[in-house]
């Protein structure tokens, strides 16, 4: 009875999907986590985009499929440009 709660439970949070390819990802997020903390490398850069990796490679979450979280960001923000794209270019510099 108790494994079988147990295993309901874990099916639940996505941990029988996860691939190698999540836990790389995962151990890369945790190593920038790690230098934008203890070493204070670039804290404002690292940090975001650290937690992002962590974030999108939650196996079953759904934030990527439509609807979920990260599609509604590219969706309303990125493709009908309310977030515009960062401009690459250096400040006047007019190639």
């Amino acid at each position: 009875m108790l494994p079988e709660i147990l295993s309901l439970n874990l099916a639940g949070l996505g941990i029988w999907d996860l691939s190698w390819k999540n836990v790389l990802m995962w151990a890369i997020a945790f190593t920038l986590m790690y230098l934008a903390i203890k070493k204070g490398i670039e804290p404002l850069l690292l940090l975001p985009i650290s937690f992002g990796i962590f974030a999108a490679n939650f196996p079953l979450t759904g934030l990527t499929n439509q609807g979920g979280l990260f599609y509604i960001f590219y969706h309303y923000g990125i493709e009908t440009e309310l977030i515009p794209p960062p401009n690459l270019s250096w400040p006047g510099r007019h190639d």
